[in-house]
């Protein structure tokens, strides 16, 4: 028996045991969006009782609950319900059991248990976990029978207006070609399309089943589009790839009745003989939203001016800017983790001009669910997140791919917050993208699960040559900066009360990680801090874009930081220098700053250590850079790849340390420092590369 019907018949055999019963809970909205407005004229959250019955139902007693230790929560009045008929009760919170039903407690739209019960304290009917999205339900279709999201929500009607649609075949990665049959609940008109777009009534209208086939010697077709202006020779500028690429077959299919959309779109993406050493992440938009000039943010078009460096469409912000796509993630094992309807925009400041871009995608209940509910980075122990970033490897200062990535890995357990990674393939509507990285978005979102913090009550500032909140109020560094203006932090006293202000432990490892990896992108720019709006909660500075780092190992960070170019904002103005100036004279500052450094050059920063990390990294994108070369031009060669990593990235950690060493001592004139780079040649490791070994050592 075909897989579809197999599904549909068991979908039949749990409707025919559902109507079984004669009150059932039939629709839930607890969005607030429905457009259903109370007596009140507010807009609540419902919920809707069925009589699937031949007889009328007396309610009284009977009780409604979202809380399933409080069965009894809400309890009905003597009203009864009449068969095929639908009663709405308000779960609004106001409690009133006569004329307009409310009940006393709301619904929360993330999602919750509800159940109807029996007076006599059995359960009549239930619904746990149940999820709504803006604009739509949580209902049986048809009437009575199986849960599922509703594009339409049907306020104290039938919900058989709505439909359902199916495909026989998951998304996934496939052997050999295959069939797909289309079928849904209602048995509307079925339309699709195979090109990233959103299907309407001038799509393909579904009559039999189609053959998703090898895709692979096919003409390449999005990759066409130049997101890059033409009159630019950079190696991060776009240049048409000069093979076929890889694809997968993306199928995008909705139901219609009457001239009206019934169903949600519905996404699948198959691939046919491929195999990929990371996770695949599928991005499914219209064409248009991506590389027309007057509405793609992904290309220059209408909105470049070569007059303007800056300029071009994917350069535009705000909620103008943002598309509507679907996302699906395949792990390693190429099993489907995540599919999501949801919003995307272009991320980052002046790398929006490179080919390749950096991306930043929203959650948002308007789109479908409010979280992407799956740890997108395994290496953290966040499982929920409500926005990430997608990395552009053009963003780096070079053509390493991983310079950032490494020095987030190295800094691990330092004292700051630090955003997590996972390298993926990216498919973009059915046609091979390259090699980008899920990094977390720092917000208040990342606040709260890698702080601890209450999203709602943190300030979080982005600094560099000026101030500005992100979220909250800079006002509190402002006036601690004031405060240290007037005030000199050589005294003791003054920097005790600094350090009420300040959390010193993850300032020294921040000033540390910055120094030691050569940051020249910073303080003058990527630099974060926050702390709560409590009284007592101290400020706190966040590591992140590493890209201008693991340069010049000889560069002197100490310099850098403390003789600012007053005629100077970048990259180390007096006002981005200020913090660090300031604390350096207070001799206990200075003495922990030195010995956290020498700890640190001994653990975190050791030889050893920087060796393994930076080859373990190295060997997780090695095996995808050939296709990305192919795709992007970008680095030009496998060979320059190998020799911008052991020439920048190698040397330049194999060397730094010796030169810290001496750069610390010459700057603060230290007598003794607790690192000794003489010690380190009886300890320097014995390295296989590369590692893992096909034979050539």
């Amino acid at each position: 028996m075909p897989k579809f019907l197999a599904c549909f018949t068991l979908y039949l055999l749990s409707a025919s045991t559902v109507l079984s019963q004669t009150l059932l809970i039939n629709e839930v909205v607890s969005n607030s969006f429905s457009g259903a407005l109370d007596e009140d004229g507010d807009e609540s959250d419902w919920i809707e009782i069925y009589n699937a019955g031949n007889i009328a139902v007396n309610l009284q007693n009977k009780g409604l609950s979202d809380n399933l230790e409080e069965p009894f929560k809400w309890v009905f009045p003597a009203i009864e319900i009449n068969p095929g008929e639908f009663l709405v009760i308000f779960a609004s919170g106001k409690d009133r059991n006569e004329g307009e039903l409310h009940t006393n407690f709301k619904l929360n739209a993330d999602g919750e248990n509800l159940r109807l019960m029996s007076s006599d304290g059995s359960i009549i009917d239930e619904n746990l976990d149940f999820k709504c999205t803006e604009g739509r339900s949580w209902g049986r279709l048809p009437d009575g029978a199986q849960w599922n999201t509703l594009e339409h929500p049907t306020f104290a009607t039938s919900n058989n207006i709505n439909d359902i649609a199916f495909s026989s075949e998951s998304p996934g990665f496939y052997e050999e070609e295959f069939d797909v049959l289309l079928s849904s609940i209602m048995g509307d008109s079925i339309f699709y399309t195979l090109n990233g777009d959103e299907p309407t009534l001038e799509s393909t209208l579904y009559t039999a089943p189609m053959t998703i086939v090898d895709r692979d010697l096919q003409a390449n077709y999005f990759c066409n589009f130049p997101t890059t202006p033409d009159n630019d020779n950079n190696d991060d500028m776009w240049q048409a790839p000069n093979a076929l690429l890889d694809k997968a077959t993306t199928l995008r299919f909705r139901t219609f009745r009457n001239g009206l959309a019934t169903s949600r779109i519905e996404t699948r993406t198959y691939f046919i003989r491929d195999n990929f050493s990371l996770p695949v992440l599928s991005i499914t938009g219209n064409e248009d939203g991506f590389f027309s000039d007057e509405s793609g943010i992904y290309v220059p078009g209408n909105s470049f001016d070569p007059n303007v460096p800056a300029s071009g469409n994917y350069f535009l912000t705000g909620d103008n800017w943002e598309r509507e796509i679907h996302l699906e993630l395949f792990d390693e094992a190429g099993n489907l983790a995540l599919a999501s309807n949801c919003g995307v925009r272009i991320h980052g400041g002046y790398s929006r001009a490179s080919a390749l871009k950096s991306l930043k995608f929203y959650a948002r209940s308007k789109y479908g669910d409010k979280y992407f509910d799956y740890p997108l980075m395994p290496a953290g122990e966040n499982a929920k997140y409500k926005r990430f970033i997608l990395k552009s490897p053009m963003s780096d200062w070079g053509h390493t791919f991983i310079k950032d990535e490494v020095a987030h890995e190295l800094s691990e357990r330092l004292n700051f917050p630090n955003q997590n990674s996972q390298p993926v393939v990216v498919f973009m509507n059915g046609e091979y993208w390259g090699v980008q990285t899920i990094r977390d978005r720092i917000d208040k979102y990342f606040l709260e699960y890698e702080e601890g913090a209450q999203r709602d009550s943190a300030n979080l500032i982005k600094g560099g040559s000026s101030l500005r909140a992100e979220e909250g109020s800079a006002d509190g560094m402002l006036e601690l900066r004031a405060w240290i203006e007037a005030n000199d932090l050589a005294d003791d006293g003054n920097f005790e009360y600094i350090e009420s202000k300040i959390d010193i432990e993850n300032y020294i490892d921040y000033c540390i990680a910055e120094m030691f990896f050569a940051n020249y992108d910073w303080p003058a720019n990527n630099v974060r801090l926050w702390r709560s709006t409590e009284e007592d909660s101290r400020w706190r500075w966040i590591f992140y874009d590493l890209d201008a780092g693991l340069g010049n190992y000889e560069y002197n960070m100490f310099e850098h930081c403390m003789v600012p170019d007053p005629d100077e904002n970048w990259p180390n103005g007096e006002f981005a220098t200020f913090m660090f100036r300031n604390l350096i004279k207070n001799n206990g500052f200075l003495m922990r700053f030195t010995e956290r450094w020498a700890t640190i050059l001994s653990a975190e920063f050791a030889l050893s250590k920087l060796h393994t990390v930076t080859s373990e990294i190295k060997n997780e994108y090695e095996t995808e850079i050939p296709k990305h070369i192919q795709r992007w031009n970008y680095p030009k060669s496998m060979d320059q790849w190998e020799n911008d990593f052991n020439s920048v990235i190698r040397n330049f950690l194999a060397q730094r340390p010796c030169m810290i060493e001496q750069q610390i001592i010459d700057s603060f004139s230290l007598d003794e420092f607790g690192f000794s780079c003489s010690n380190l040649s009886t300890s320097r490791p014995l390295l296989l590369y590369p590692n893992p070994n096909r034979g050539d050592f």
